[in-house]
């Protein structure tokens, strides 16, 4: 599956196309460095060539060794999904030891593991060395439990090198273990060491870092998601300290409560907890082994930390499971001292944990278990991709897009587009998400590198575009053939839902299709919404077709303006009558602070406004619906077609 998702085109550069460079550089003598966000473009974490300006990943060093068997990404997601399955026989091994004779434990709390939704994100998410650290902690746990400060240090030292927290984590590990026999003296030496290191990699390392002669950043980029981003100034990420973080929240005690209480957060405990059936909280000295991690996560205001997915939880996975074998022994032991056969308690709880596992990956998971799962398929537009860039040499400096970025990241120049300035060639796909870049923006800035006669058009079709820096000037300035327009002009468009609203004198909508992007890293995928428009008659002016995400208390998101690529490329003036022409949003995120039904709802406004309010826009009218036409609702005065509805879920 995690093949499939990068042959679909479904992986970033942040994070599969820098943690590839980044081990590539190490591999080649020059570790941790990467190139893909040295453009300081106002975006967390940009502005920097090194990982160690924000993440210290110690482990990357013996990683990169894998470049002598297996070059690219493909090498990492095995190296990745083999690790996290080894975690499985620590689960065995612990079942075995604390659950004997139960064969169904032994096969119960491994399967709880795989099955476990927020390991499976963590792996299908790209490459992560803290995904690592689920395995590796586990494994600490079962030395730690049985004695042996040998494969303990070296697990737990293995785990520390995946994160800078991680440290913490084994050091109160360390100190749990004195509880199962550990010699004391080494578990204080150990705990020492790695609360000194975390220490160390977050007051020394970090800093020292982001002091590098080509970094801007000049304090952690995350801390902003400590923040309430709606107070927060544009740009403030670049200056946040610890400080401004603790003043923020002692001048606003309600936001900080509501934070760490609200729904999304008692979400997300219940969702930690839910894949062993919560048999965790028998065993709660284990299971705070974790809090380091917990306390980073339940504070942070930032979605993709507390929505469980993503690689952010894959941490907690191998001490959730481990507590769960630990809290079902106690509980075996306290019935027994009842009367109630403890084989029986073992059977009927492991029973209850396989239950709880499939029932929950079912609903939470990614694997053909689940109700939503999806295997991404490889279209005709991903093929013409691997064509272009195909005729990109290897040892080539690169600008590229976002998911274009990993394929061409094993090389000493990769640069993420609108930064051009030493690449030899850029490489883009129009018709996907556009960031950091705007649609617009990505438009203008292609439309004067053609101008400059400095760049060749190597290939241009169906949205995708190579261009190749001269050495000497064109003599004319080069134009982009038909070909490159279809992205916005198929042939026989596939419309998920058919229908025919009037949207103004002579436009018309004939359907649209919603689809779900990053999947695996949010808890509420963000919506695409693809509008099919057809001009009646020639156009003039500006057209845009402004796209919110609302709900029954309110709007949610904001009603913004989606200029879209199709509009940058292509805007009305040159659609010709009877042209179909399909009009695809950027991401558009569902997440709310309130519970409820999302609804994506789409207009037409006259002029290209970042930002429009619906007084602004034009009414629509329904002509023609079908059974297939979908859910529809008619909104802010017959001036706005709600076309989908998502449950938002905490």
């Amino acid at each position: 599956m995690s093949f499939r998702r990068y042959d679909a085109f479904l992986m970033h550069s942040l994070d599969m196309g820098n943690m590839e460079q980044a081990i590539w550089n190490t591999f080649h003598g020059n570790p941790f460095h990467f190139t893909n966000m040295r453009q300081h473009i106002r975006v967390e974490a940009f502005g920097t060539d090194t990982r160690l300006s924000f993440h210290v990943e110690p482990i990357l060093l013996p990683l990169s060794l894998v470049e002598i068997f297996a070059a690219g990404p493909k090498a990492l997601l095995v190296l990745q999904t083999l690790v996290l399955a080894s975690g499985a026989f620590a689960a065995q091994r612990m079942a075995r030891r604390h659950l004997a004779p139960s064969r169904l434990a032994q096969v119960a709390f491994p399967a709880a593991y795989l099955l476990f939704p927020a390991l499976q994100a963590a792996n299908l998410y790209e490459f992560h060395p803290v995904t690592l650290a689920a395995p590796l902690l586990f494994w600490a746990l079962d030395f730690a439990d049985l004695r042996r400060p040998a494969p303990f240090a070296l697990f737990g030292l293995a785990a520390l090198g995946t994160k800078e927290e991680i440290g913490l984590v084994v050091a109160l590990m360390a100190l749990w273990s004195i509880r199962r026999g550990m010699p004391p003296r080494f578990a204080l030496v150990m705990a020492g060491i790695c609360t000194a290191w975390s220490l160390i990699a977050v007051l020394v390392i970090v800093p020292a870092a982001q002091r590098h002669e080509h970094s801007t950043v000049t304090s952690s980029p995350y801390l902003t998601r400590y923040l309430n981003r709606g107070l927060t100034a544009p740009g403030q990420y670049v200056h946040v300290t610890p400080g401004d973080v603790v003043r923020y929240w002692v001048s606003h005690p309600k936001e900080l409560a509501d934070n760490v209480l609200g729904a999304p957060k008692r979400g997300y405990v219940q969702r930690l907890l839910a894949p062993v059936a919560y048999l965790s909280l028998l065993s709660p000295f284990t299971l705070l082994i974790s809090l380091p991690s917990f306390l980073l996560i339940i504070f942070s205001t930032d979605q993709h930390m507390y929505g469980g997915l993503g690689h952010y939880s894959a941490e907690f996975v191998g001490i959730v499971v481990g507590s769960a074998i630990l809290g079902l022994a106690w509980l075996a032991v306290y019935l027994a001292g009842r009367g109630i056969s403890r084989r029986r308690v073992i059977t009927v709880g492991s029973g209850f944990l396989l239950l709880m596992s499939v029932a929950n990956t079912r609903v939470n998971g990614f694997t053909p278990l689940t109700a939503t799962y999806e295997w991404p398929p490889i279209s005709a537009h991903v093929r013409l991709t691997d064509q272009m860039l195909s005729l990109i040499p290897p040892d080539a400096s690169v600008s590229a897009q976002d998911t274009l970025d990993p394929h061409l990241s094993d090389r000493g120049g990769i640069y993420l587009f609108p930064d051009t300035k030493d690449a030899r060639y850029v490489a883009l796909d129009v018709s996907a998400n556009p960031i950091p870049s705007s649609p617009d923006s990505q438009h203008s800035i292609v439309v004067g590198m053609l101008d400059s006669r400095g760049w060749d058009v190597l290939f241009a079709d169906d949205g995708l575009l190579l261009l190749r820096r001269r050495a000497t000037p064109l003599a004319s300035v080069p134009a982009l053939p038909p070909a490159f327009y279809t992205f916005a002009l198929q042939a026989r468009p596939v419309i998920q839902f058919p229908l025919r609203v009037k949207a103004a004198d002579g436009l018309e909508l004939l359907g649209y299709t919603i689809s779900r992007r990053e999947i695996v890293n949010l808890r509420m995928p963000d919506v695409v919404l693809t509008m099919y428009w057809r001009a009646t008659r020639p156009l003039s002016g500006t057209v845009s077709f402004p796209t919110t995400v609302t709900n029954e208390k309110g709007d949610l998101n904001g009603l913004s303006g989606q200029n879209a690529s199709a509009l940058a490329w292509l805007p009305v003036d040159r659609w010709k009558p009877g042209q179909i022409v399909s009009v695809t949003t950027t991401n558009m995120g569902v997440s709310a602070t309130l519970p409820g039904i999302a609804r994506v709802c789409l207009g037409v406004a006259n002029g290209n406004r970042a930002r429009v309010g619906a007084d602004a826009m034009l009414p629509l009218r329904i002509e023609a619906v079908s059974q297939a036409s979908g859910w529809l609702r008619i909104e802010w005065g017959r001036r706005a077609l709600c076309v989908g509805q998502a449950p938002v879920i905490f």
